[in-house]
């Protein structure tokens, strides 16, 4: 769920094959305004695009007006799918890198071409493990075992990493630096300009970027992880805020809450301060809740059973 145009953009995948949707919902009735297919991804200038990944050539990346829904334009996708150039308040552009290695970057909002160049192609000829943009960085990889990072607006080549061959592993962006993730936990942070390794931490199953600060998190009881707020440079832990499941929106700081269920069939909602180092009670809601946005006058969670449900709270 996100907000968008004044109303409620919700998000759901059909059961077994199909297209994920989106519909803009009114949040005074419910009544629905448009319907788009695809997974919507906002643009920095309050734009939405669609993204609607399918076999290689058929994919494709649409931008819609908010307001009515209307397809603006749209570009095809190529095998290794999409990668977006985010600023403080979403995408600034688009990605499109090919297995020969042709990289075509796309401004977000018209859709024009800003430039294109070449990297070396992908090894097996198929596709790219990485082809990934973080920062300012179009990270892919060439000799098996690393990744190389070139600089996104005149594909000059920066550095070279190594990076272990095992799956699930990725890179994403840790509030000025550059984080390698994988699924077993860990965080390796590196330094966005030379490639050099700044610190390492085992304890996080979870990291995300929110505002100049980092949000990890360690094993907890279920879902309900405990959260701590870092300095990005030294993965320095600055407050710990409790044992929460994140949801509502990391991009934007003031909307991210946390969720935890409370004996007699009860959740507690709390508005997760990351940059005060603080979370900060926000309703106790009756039943059990997974997913929850709060628009400032009203939470709105999904019904594990489908469906919203709406409450009214204070500001």
């Amino acid at each position: 769920m996100s907000t968008l145009a004044g109303g409620l953009l919700v998000t759901s995948s059909p059961a077994g094959a199909g297209d994920t949707v989106s519909t803009l919902l009114d949040p005074d009735t419910g009544a629905v305004r448009w319907r788009q297919t695809g997974y919507p991804v906002s643009t920095g200038s309050g734009g939405v695009l669609f993204e609607t990944p399918r076999a290689a050539g058929t994919g494709t990346v649409l931008a819609a007006d908010p307001v009515s829904g209307a397809v603006r334009w749209s570009l095809p996708l190529p095998a290794n799918g999409v990668a977006y150039r985010t600023g403080e308040r979403g995408v600034t552009q688009i990605v499109l890198i090919t297995a020969d290695g042709r990289v075509a970057v796309h401004d977000a909002e018209s859709g024009a071409l800003v430039h294109a160049g070449r990297v070396p192609p992908a090894v097996d000829g198929v596709s790219y493990r990485f082809a990934q943009v973080v920062g300012d960085l179009l990270l892919v990889d060439g000799a098996p075992g690393t990744v190389t990072a070139y600089g996104l607006d005149r594909l000059d080549r920066r550095w070279t990493v190594p990076v272990e061959s095992r799956a699930g592993t990725w890179f994403v962006e840790c509030a000025g630096m550059l984080c390698i993730r994988d699924q077993t936990g860990g965080v390796r942070a590196l330094d966005p300009a030379t490639g050099e390794p700044t610190w390492v931490d085992d304890r996080w199953v979870g990291m995300a970027p929110v505002g100049g600060r980092l949000l990890g998190a360690e094993p907890g009881v279920g879902l309900e992880l405990e959260l701590v707020v870092l300095d990005p440079a030294t993965g320095r832990s600055l407050a710990r805020l409790g044992r929460w499941r994140t949801t509502g929106f990391e991009s934007d700081p003031s909307r991210l809450l946390g969720l935890r269920r409370l004996p007699g069939d009860r959740t507690l909602v709390g508005a997760l301060d990351v940059a005060a180092g603080e979370a900060r009670i926000r309703a106790v809601l009756p039943g059990s809740w997974d997913d929850c946005a709060d628009s400032g006058t009203a939470l709105v969670c999904l019904r594990p059973s489908g469906g919203l449900m709406i409450w009214p709270v204070s500001p």
